[in-house]
């Protein structure tokens, strides 16, 4: 911020980065993004981390809206088309819909995109089509095993892709194998530890895994780790994160009034969840809990406030 001077266009962006990072949100952080779309309205990259803010506090209308107009200021499609499927879903929770919005990304933008089959899997697996998820896991996997194994976000991916292919496993009633891809993860997670001292994308699965062998005590401690370091970076976004992460595991320990306190946390820091809660498989165990629906409820309200433009 030292090197900017106060007119430069730049500065509300950054103004706006530093909010977000500090947990400015409702309408204050609504506020900064849109100073910083309005010093650069033709700039895609300010109109997509604008867009990635509202849809974080649930500003799902106005966060589409900045999709294309960053799709119309040229983006050719990566992110805008990513950012777009993942508002829509978490807005609608509709993933057939949102699978139409992904199938748009230009194909050769999908070449060793391992986001893009991620998320291809994760809408084939809530639509009841577990070997076309599974295969769309298969290929995240292969894709960071050949070409981006030296990257932390993409050995993330790959790491927890393997959980929901162990699970899909379990759902098809093979427990054996199942099993194998349990091992196998805590086996990953150790080297992903080693070789990114500082990363933290390893602990969700980990503890999963944990959770699923009956290991409580390795699976909570998994994601305590992760959230002692967001906590120690004071970064709100990554804290928000971590607390998700451990109200899963939580849930899948059985501990559900802790993990629907950890996700009230993390609602009030403004994080807002759409039908998130509704259509995460991790948070099954807790449906029948009543301070659970209570929070489904209000936060699928929200979303729902929010008129579509359904003749798109």
């Amino acid at each position: 911020m030292e090197r900017l001077r106060p007119g430069d266009v730049e500065v509300p962006a950054v103004r706006a980065l530093i909010g977000y990072s500090t947990g400015v949100s409702g309408d204050a952080l609504v506020d900064l993004a849109r100073r910083a779309v309005d010093a650069d309205p033709q700039n895609a990259d300010t109109l997509l981390t604008a867009a990635n803010y509202l849809l974080i506090i649930g500003r799902f209308a106005e966060a589409e809206r900045w999709c294309d107009r960053a799709l119309a200021a040229g983006e050719p499609g990566d992110e805008s088309i990513r950012l777009k499927h993942l508002n829509l879903y978490a807005w609608t929770g509709d993933a057939k819909a949102a699978l139409a919005v992904l199938d748009t990304m230009p194909v050769p933008s999908r070449a060793g995109n391992v986001r893009f089959y991620n998320s291809r899997a994760l809408y084939l697996s809530r639509m009841g089509d577990l070997a076309g998820a599974q295969a769309e896991y298969e290929t995240v996997r292969r894709v960071v095993d050949r070409e981006l194994a030296d990257r932390i976000g993409p050995r993330g991916t790959a790491l927890q892709a393997l959980f929901f292919m162990a699970r899909i496993e379990g759902l098809s009633g093979k427990a054996e194998r199942e099993s194998r891809l349990l091992d196998q993860i805590i086996v990953e997670a150790e080297k992903f530890r080693k070789d990114f001292p500082l990363g933290s994308q390893w602990t969700l699965p980990l503890g999963l895994a944990h959770a699923r062998k009956g290991r409580t005590d390795e699976a909570i401690a998994a994601v305590d780790t992760g959230l002692q370091r967001a906590l120690s970076s004071r970064n709100i976004p990554a804290v928000r994160v971590a607390r998700r992460n451990r109200a899963a595991v939580l849930a899948a320990v059985g501990r559900a009034d802790e993990a629907v306190t950890e996700l009230e946390k993390t609602r009030d820091s403004g994080y807002a969840f759409g039908y998130a809660l509704r259509t995460s498989e991790e948070f099954e165990p807790l449906r029948g809990n009543q301070r659970f629906q209570k929070l489904m409820k209000e936060c699928e309200a929200l979303a729902n406030s929010q008129p579509r433009n359904t003749g798109r």
